[in-house]
């Protein structure tokens, strides 16, 4: 199951240059560094991991183990946080949207559907636009693909499939 790390860092006055030069010691791969705009000298650095262990195999990595020597004349505070994702929240309020979201589909999409001549689904405005039945197509596939992250969501997983034509 996947977790996150959140790093923040308060950064001495004058030290940023050094600190934004050599902090990327502390990630395996780019690191992805955020300074806040109210709190001089403040950073934070969100990153996703597999899973519990590929952290424990980052973390005991001589990489790893050497980054805080880099920058400790840079650095007042630094603090990691691990979190995990909290996929009951909010439930009320998504399942909300969701519903709301299919429920408007359902509508706007039996209206334009309702009494249609025969040949609609090939029928294209030209120019290389695609036909009715491929746009419907494709938002059956985009529906589809919204499933599979839905369930990913709930299962910690994340789904290989990306949206595209299966029809």
């Amino acid at each position: 199951m996947p977790v996150w790390t959140v790093d923040t860092w308060k950064v001495k006055p004058g030290r940023e240059p050094h600190f934004l030069q050599n902090c990327g010691a502390f990630s395996p791969a780019a690191l992805t560094l955020f300074r806040d705009l109210e709190k001089p000298g403040f950073f934070w650095s969100p990153a996703t991991w597999e899973g519990r262990d590929m952290l424990d195999e980052w973390r005991k990595s001589d990489r790893y183990r050497a980054a805080p020597s880099v920058v400790k004349e840079d650095v007042l505070k630094h603090v990691t946080h691990l979190m995990e994702n909290v996929p009951e929240f909010p439930p009320q309020r998504s399942r909300h949207i969701m519903r709301h979201a299919v429920a408007t589909l359902a509508y706007r999409g039996s209206r334009v559907l309702r009494d249609a001549p025969n040949g609609f689904s090939s029928f294209a405005c030209g120019g290389g636009c695609r036909s009715a039945g491929a746009i419907l197509a494709h938002i059956g596939d985009l529906l589809d693909w919204a499933l599979l992250w839905r369930k990913a969501n709930e299962s910690g997983t994340i789904p290989s499939r990306t949206p595209g034509p299966t029809r």
